[in-house]
Order: structure tokens, then sequence, then C-alpha cells
């Protein structure tokens, strides 16, 4: 008897210690998808899941992946080979980058806590924060920058950031 309850308490601790690599993201892979993943491959690997494909027949110019009715990711193809992934966009807060755990869910201050920014460039709504020698890439929202530089397109500085400013987007470029 000792031996089967011991058994079930180790069998409940080293399940516990498995990550979920449903939602787990590297620099080569997001959840179930890795880099080298073909744009036909997508169906197969979410077939429990909803996947609407935007596009011709010929030509996919988006696929949506959703679980249930929440959208977990948005892909993009590459420039060069359509039926690669180009780019892919996180929709849902319960992926994370492996060992950072950033996530949609994240701040500025953790992003630059635990990555290294190159640069931070400003669009018409939003600044794009580049991480140096990475494929990840985050937004904010121009409305959460302070009133001097929220409307510029000059290059913004770290510390004109406030630690507690929200991600609005988070992208992995495989281009």
């Amino acid at each position: 008897m000792r031996k089967i309850i011991f058994l079930g308490v180790l069998m409940t601790v080293i399940g516990s210690c498995s990550t979920n690599k449903e939602f787990e993201i590297t620099e080569g892979s997001i959840g179930l998808i890795a880099k080298t993943t073909l744009l036909s491959e997508i169906e197969t690997l979410y077939a429990k899941d909803s996947v609407v494909v935007n596009g011709t027949s010929n030509s996919i110019e988006k696929i949506d992946v959703y679980q249930g009715k929440n959208l977990l990711f948005s892909l993009s193809p590459k420039t060069e080979n359509p039926e690669q992934i180009g780019t892919v966009k996180i929709e849902d807060p319960r992926f994370e980058i492996k060992g950072s755990g950033i996530s949609l869910s994240s701040t500025f201050q953790e992003i630059q806590s635990k990555m290294e920014i190159d640069k931070i460039i400003p669009t018409a709504m939003s600044a794009s924060i580049f991480i140096k020698n990475s494929p990840f890439l985050f937004a904010i929202d121009k409305a959460t920058l302070p009133e001097s530089i929220k409307y510029g397109y000059d290059p913004i500085e770290k510390t004109q950031v406030t630690e507690s400013t929200p991600i609005k987007y988070f992208f992995i470029s495989w281009e």
C-alpha cells in the first residue's frame, strides 16, 4: 500500500514539473509549430482547433488558429517562400517565452530586464521594440507614451518608456 501511495505522489510531482509545450515559445518554435513547419501542415497540427485560412487556393495571406472562440495566433507567409511561415502574431497571453516567461501580459520593464533591447521605433499607432539578435518583436501602444514623444517619429530611448507600459502586440519573425 505504501508503494502505491509513494508511486502516486511521485507521478504527481513529476507531472507538475513538466512544462506545457503547447504554449511555449522559443526562437525556433511556438507551441506545436517549428520554424521549419510549412503553412500547409497547420491544419493537421491543429486538427482539434479551428484553422481559418485567408487568401486564395494558391496564395495564402494569413492563417488564424483558434482554440474554441479564442484566437491563439496568426501566421503570415514568408515573402520569398510563401509555403513557409514568415511572421507569427501571438494573440493568446498563455503563450510564454521559455526561460523568461514573457507573454502578452508582460510589461516593458519585464522585457527590459530579461532581454537586450536593440531599438524602439515609433509607427503611426504604436512603437516597435526590437530585441537584439532575436526574432522577437514587441509593440506598445503610443497612447501609453509621454506626451513629449507620443506624436513623433524619432527613435525612442528606453528611458522614455515607463516600466509599467503593457505589451500591445507580440510577434516572431522568421523572415
